[in-house]
């Protein structure tokens, strides 16, 4: 047996415990008059219709391609219900230590999702579709837990912190798209130093350092400083709301950076494997989703601070995608990520930014994008650009072995 057949056995034996809360939970909460139980009710019977798609031997395609569609779509939905009604019933109603039921929701949620990523995505060929999934489960998994499962049952402030954050969640996120990724037969994470033959150590340096430079800037401030040396003296314990900050800023490195720059540019890179210009719009088309993303904050903060928020994500964006693509480390990017955050949340005192339109904010965001998007320019000509090939190919899925067989 394959290891797809593993997963698929995962899947379905997943899927029939799911379907088994689902109906209990519905009965439960209809006879209690439960205000949740019509979204549960709703979710039970488009779950019940993604699965009798696959007990179908002779379907039309237009059926096979809405019933895939609806797979992807619902079932997400339905396995973060289950897991957050379900782990709110036992901590309510058995007296359990919340400290140990919490534990073991977290190692479930973060695993819950790899069989679904390796029977479902394979249905998604079109680069498009791919594209739309990934941004899809981002927001699915990242923030629906936190309105179906309040944080004020997770016990201690850390593990409240946890879920407020959104932290936990980014681990379940990396693994469902390294297992979608597998499935679409393109790259592995970069998760571990190499450098391989042609590799110009100046040019990490400087795609390193530029990043530093302006986390430096960013962090010369006193409110930064103190809790930086906090962090270096261990005094975990004095740290207060940072600790939630801190959580936040590691969820959005590590969420963002893998379906950003390895989920998006990934796809792209696949899809664009025969055209001259694949790396350079790679990296455009997923910064500027990147960028574009960050109009979600326009319901906390206004238009003019948001557009400087998207131009300066773009601008990042890009300085992250040459950095991911020349060196092919993913662990590099979610770094930089979190240590452009992590001060940014202490110094504005949330996630919320707080700077306003102005002239000079304005030239400061204008410069900021030009010296992010450089190393584009330079990357993409001479040996620098044999290394990006190099990288992409990888990337894409060239020279690579994708399956597994177990045997007995």
């Amino acid at each position: 047996m394959s290891g797809n057949d593993y997963l698929k056995i995962w899947h379905y034996a997943h899927l029939g415990i799911t379907l088994f809360f689902i109906v209990v939970i519905a009965i439960w909460e209809t006879v209690h008059t439960i205000q949740l139980s019509a979204f549960v009710i709703t979710v039970g019977i488009f779950f019940v219709l993604s699965l009798m798609g696959d007990f179908v031997k002779r379907k039309p395609q237009w059926l096979t391609i809405i019933m895939n569609w609806l797979k992807a779509i619902i079932q997400p939905i339905a396995l973060i219900l289950v897991w957050a009604i379900v782990t709110r019933q036992i901590i309510v109603h058995t007296g359990l230590a919340v400290r140990g039921v919490i534990s073991l929701s977290f190692i479930i949620y973060i695993i819950m999702f790899i069989p679904f990523a390796g029977t479902v995505a394979k249905h998604f060929t079109n680069p498009i579709s791919r594209i739309i999934f990934l941004l899809y489960w981002f927001y699915i998994i990242l923030f629906m837990p936190r309105f179906v499962f309040p944080p004020r049952y997770a016990g201690p402030m850390i593990y409240q912190w946890m879920i407020e954050s959104g932290f936990i969640f980014s681990l379940a996120l990396f693994l469902l798209v390294v297992v979608a990724m597998r499935t679409w037969h393109l790259s592995w994470p970069g998760i571990a130093p190499r450098y391989q033959e042609g590799t110009r150590w100046w040019i990490v340096l400087l795609l390193i350092l530029i990043p530093l430079i302006y986390i430096s800037l960013i962090s010369a401030t006193p409110d930064y400083q103190e809790v930086l040396h906090k962090l270096m003296t261990f005094n975990f314990h004095e740290l207060g709301i940072n600790k939630l900050f801190l959580l936040t800023a590691l969820r959005a490195g590590i969420s963002e950076e893998v379906i950003f720059r390895f989920g998006l540019i990934g796809v792209l890179l696949g899809a664009l494997k025969n055209h001259r210009g694949r790396i350079a719009w790679s990296l455009l088309i997923s910064s500027l989703i990147f960028g574009g993303m960050h109009f979600i904050n326009l319901r906390l903060q206004p238009i003019g601070t948001t557009l400087l928020q998207v131009a300066f994500a773009f601008g990042l964006g890009l300085l992250f995608a040459c950095v991911y693509l020349y060196t092919g480390q993913l662990w590099l990017t979610i770094l930089f990520h979190f240590l452009v955050d992590f001060p940014s949340f202490v110094i504005s005192h949330g996630i919320v930014s707080t700077a306003t339109v102005s002239s000079a904010s304005l030239i400061t965001i204008t410069i900021l994008v030009l010296i992010f998007a450089s190393p584009l320019w330079w990357l993409l000509v001479g040996k620098n650009r044999l290394v990006m090939q190099r990288h992409a190919d990888h990337l894409s899925g060239t020279n690579q072995h994708f399956d597994y067989k177990m045997n007995f």
